[in-house]
Order: C-alpha cells, then sequence, then structure tokens
C-alpha cells in the first residue's frame, strides 16, 4: 500500500526530502542503527506527504531539490531505546521482571527457551506447568526445572495453555509495538484516544512513556452494553481504529474489519500481531478475522523478545558474540541492544496509516493496515548481517542526551514530570510540528469523546 500510494506522486523525489548521517552504536550482527533511521524517516515523510495534501503545498513542495528532514543514527537508536531511559519525576520505572530471561533446556547447546513473564498472568501460568511455587519462585528454581525439559515440547505445552513462551531457533529453522505507533501519531497532532478494557493488566513502567500525547479511557465491550454503544460511536466518527490485541479478540467481540467498516466506510483499520504472515498475498481480503493472513502461528501472543528468540536472531547474535570474543566460552542466546521490533513494528504501522490516509484524500474509501514483528524480523534481516563487534561501545545514558538536548519533559499520571526521548526526525523548516505537550493523568480517566477539530 506504501509503494503503490507514493508511487503515483514521485517517491522519488519524496525520498530525497531526508539526509541521513552518523554511524551504528550498537553491538549486533544486524543493521539496527541503519533500520532504526530508514523507518523513522519513512514515518517522517508520511507525515510530512499527508501535511502536504492536507495543506495544498504538495506540489510545491516535492520540487524543492534539498532536504527537509534529517535523522541522526544516534538520535534514531535513542528513540528505539527510549524506554531505557524515560523517567517518572526523575526515577526510572521501566524494568524487566525478575524470571524473565533465556533458559538452557535438556539437550544440545542450542535447546533453550525463553518465557515472557512480565504480565503477572502469564508468570503464574508458567511457574504452575514447571510444578513451582508461585509465590517464591527463583530464577534458579526456574532454571533447574527447566534444564530437565525438552525445549521444543515445553514451549508448546506452554503456547498451548495460552502462555507465551518460545524454543530458540536458528535462521535456518525457520507487545509496545501498538502503542509506539499510536504514540508517533499523536507526536505528529493526531488526538489518540487509547481504549483498555477496566479488567485487563496494565505496565505502568512501559505506559508512562507510550502514553506521552494519548488521552486515556475504559471500556468494558464484554459485558457492558453501553460501553459497546459508545465505543460504536466513537468508530463512527474516527479516521484509524488502531488495534494490536490478541488475533481476532475484537473480531469475537463483534468488531471485526467489516463490522468497523460497516459503521464507519471511510476508516483505516489498522491491526498488528506477533506472528502473521511474512508475505502478504496480493489481492488478499482479511475478512472478518482482522489478524486471519496466514502463518501457522498466527493465533498465538507474542512479544518482541520471544519473536527474536523464536526467528533466528537471538541465535545469530549468541553467536556472532562467541565468535567476536577473544575468551573461550558456551554458547549463550543473546537479545539485541533495543526492542528493534517493537519500535520498528511500531513505526511500520504509523507509516502505513499515514499513507492509507493519503490515498484516502485522493481516491476515498477504507484501508486495511497490517504487519506483524515476524515481518519486521524478516525487514530487519533482509538488510544484511556484519560482524559482531569485538567490543561493545558504550551507549548514551540519559545524561548524554540531556547534554546535547535530546530529552524533553511533558506532564503525566498524577502531575509527575514525564522525561523521555525527543523524536529522531528534525524538519528543518519546521512545517511539521513533532511533540508531546502530556500524557494521562490517570489512567481510564477521560471522556470518551472526539476533541473538536
Amino acid at each position: 500500500m506504501e509503494a503503490q500510494g507514493w508511487q503515483r506522486d514521485r517517491s522519488d523525489v519524496l525520498i530525497d526530502r531526508v539526509q541521513f548521517s552518523g554511524s551504528d552504536p550498537l553491538a549486533s550482527t544486524l543493521h539496527l542503527g541503519e533500520f532504526a533511521q530508514a523507518l523513522i524517516a519513512t514515518t517522517a515523510l508520511a507525515a510530512s506527504y499527508v501535511h502536504d495534501l492536507r495543506n495544498d503545498t504538495h506540489q510545491k513542495t516535492t520540487n524543492e531539490p534539498s532536504p527537509r528532514i534529517h535523522v541522526r543514527c544516534d538520535d534514531a537508536v535513542a528513540e528505539f531505546r527510549s524506554e531505557h531511559v524515560a523517567t517518572l519525576d526523575g526515577e526510572k520505572v521501566f524494568e524487566w521482571d525478575e524470571l524473565a530471561g533465556a533458559y538452557k533446556a535438556q539437550g544440545p547447546p542450542e535447546a533453550w527457551i525463553r518465557p515472557h513473564t512480565n504480565w503477572e498472568h502469564h508468570k503464574r501460568g508458567f511457574l504452575d506447568l514447571l510444578g513451582l511455587p508461585t509465590a517464591n519462585a527463583t530464577k534458579q528454581d526456574v532454571a533447574a526445572a527447566v534444564r530437565l525439559r525438552d525445549a521444543d515440547k515445553l514451549a508448546e505445552q506452554a503456547m498451548q495453555q495460552g502462555l507465551v513462551c518460545t524454543a530458540l531457533r536458528s535462521y535456518a529453522e525457520w507487545v509496545i509495538a501498538g502503542p509506539v505507533a499510536g504514540r508517533v501519531l499523536a507526536g505528529y497532532g493526531a488526538d489518540v484516544l487509547w481504549i483498555t478494557s477496566p479488567h485487563l493488566p496494565a505496565l505502568p513502567g512501559l505506559d508512562f512513556d507510550t502514553s506521552r500525547g494519548k488521552r486515556s479511557i475504559h471500556l468494558d465491550l464484554r459485558h457492558s452494553p453501553t460501553d459497546r454503544r459508545q465505543f460504536e460511536a466513537l468508530i463512527k466518527d474516527a479516521d484509524v481504529l488502531l488495534q494490536s490485541y490478541a488475533p481476532g479478540a475484537l473480531a469475537r467481540l463483534g468488531f471485526g474489519v467489516e463490522r468497523v467498516r460497516e459503521l464507519n466506510p471511510r476508516i483505516v483499520y489498522a491491526s498488528l500481531n506477533g506472528w502473521g504472515a511474512v508475505d502478504l498475498p496480493a489481492g488478499h481480503d482479511a475478512g472478518e478475522q482482522e489478524g486471519n493472513w496466514g502463518g501457522p502461528w498466527r493465533e498465538r501472543k507474542a512479544f518482541d523478545s520471544l519473536v527474536q528468540f523464536a526467528s533466528g536472531i537471538s541465535h545469530a547474535e549468541g553467536v556472532g558474540a562467541l565468535e567476536a570474543s577473544s575468551q573461550a566460552g558456551e554458547f549463550t542466546p543473546r537479545q539485541l541492544p533495543c526492542q528493534a521490533l517493537d519500535h520498528g513494528s511500531g513505526y511500520l504501522v504509523a507509516s502505513g496509516i499515514l499513507s492509507a490516509l493519503a490515498r484516502r484524500h485522493t481516491e476515498g474509501g477504507s484501508y486495511l493496515v497490517t504487519t506483524s514483528l515476524l515481518d519486521t524480523a524478516v525487514l530487519l534481516r533482509s538488510l544484511g548481517s556484519k560482524p559482531y563487534p569485538s567490543s561493545s561501545p558504550l551507549l548514551e545514558t540519559a545524561d548524554d542526551l540531556r547534554a546535547r538536548g535530546r530529552l524533553g519533559t511533558c506532564v503525566g499520571e498524577g502531575g509527575k514530570q514525564v522525561e523521555y526521548v525527543k523524536h529522531a526526525a528534525v524538519f528543518e523548516r519546521g512545517e511539521v510540528q513533532v511533540g508531546w505537550e502530556k500524557a494521562p493523568e490517570r489512567m481510564g480517566a477521560d471522556e470518551a469523546e472526539w476533541l473538536p477539530f
């Protein structure tokens, strides 16, 4: 969709608007810095294009030869690591769960699993599966229990029980993404309503950063007829519906693609999941199941770290680091130094939404935007690989970013100050305003209505 929409309007001229600078500071076998630069620039281009269309400046600006958007590699990397830098009233909030990580299983050196334990119900379920106490099990307890199990069988058993766990795979063998997309669109001026159910768990350590620029409401679509009517009313006046719930979840509640299109024939429906198709067939109709576009694991839950683990990335990073080391050691899978699949998917969805809005502006109609964490992993791999560095460069700290003016502030939950990483795309003439003035002061406390345009 993006390629078709831009090709009609001289995408080569649009691409010439962008200027890249800097080198990749991240230790990896993959080109993470360039990947971050490219996706941030793509979204900035799409936002600039929509701005031109809506302000009747398209013909004038596409003929300007000088670049209008500048993306530095270190700025792009900082934005892809924003959750590690952002603070709430000066305190760092984001931390991994104490049981998070990879565990060696029974068998060869490559037999490892990675469960997702940041959600409390996922952690309890995995501990139950291992026969461990849910109240006080330690990382050592989990490691001892997993070492007695077959990796593939344990991961499959966990998935069958609705848990989130994968076995390590190599290239040969083979969920902050949605909130990031909404945050990007809010940064470009969209009125974003973040809708959650009052009975779903939250991740405050991430929410304060990913909710920048949004308003927050609670709707119970499962049990409340009043809330369902409010949701329908919001859909009728919306430009975009963006959802990253488990595949088919909204459709089972009566809000799949076709129903949403009935309510609003001009809506852009954006859906993101973990294991969707790597290549969406031409002319594909998503039908009522908004996430049902192929892939044998399409209905399973996924998170960035687990897709890295199952897609071959963690295996390649571990092999690369071991080969680069001057000391002999045992193989250990490694994660990327940033949540590249989460952030990358967020920017892909945001640029797809903006491209769809551009086409709707000129052609009308309703559009479906889909991607998955696995799609993003394949895209990242397609950029090629490089040797793992023998020494890891020091990543910029919050103090480093603050010293060069790359941190901004806004008011967040309870009136506390949120310090965040600024957007990496810089518009030279300032014609497109990017920024976040506030985050929700209390989750679910806003009105279920759109702001006046």
